[in-house]
């Protein structure tokens, strides 16, 4: 929690200087949402901490549809995008 609060209070610093601090603060806030379900948790607790392997269950999901669902489809690709979700050819 701490760690999407703070993402947040900075994007919406950088954000501001473009007139898009609450938009920047909300993709911020949403970004990691889905480190927060249970299953996450348990596949950091029991997976990648104790065995030293991947959490082995998606996160990115949850933020990209509040950001779909509450500032639209370009910006959930923000999210998207942030955790290496797309590439962009240099046709």
């Amino acid at each position: 929690m701490d760690h999407l609060r703070g993402s947040a209070v900075l994007a919406r610093r950088f954000g501001g200087v473009f007139g898009a601090g609450e938009l920047a603060g909300f993709l911020a806030l949403v970004h990691d949402v889905g480190k927060g379900c249970c299953a996450w948790q348990e596949g950091l607790l029991w997976r990648a901490e104790a065995a030293g392997l991947s959490v082995g269950v998606a996160h990115k999901g949850a933020g990209v549809r509040l950001a779909a669902r509450f500032a639209g489809r370009p910006f959930a690709a923000v999210v998207q995008g942030h955790h290496g979700g797309f590439l962009i050819s240099r046709g």
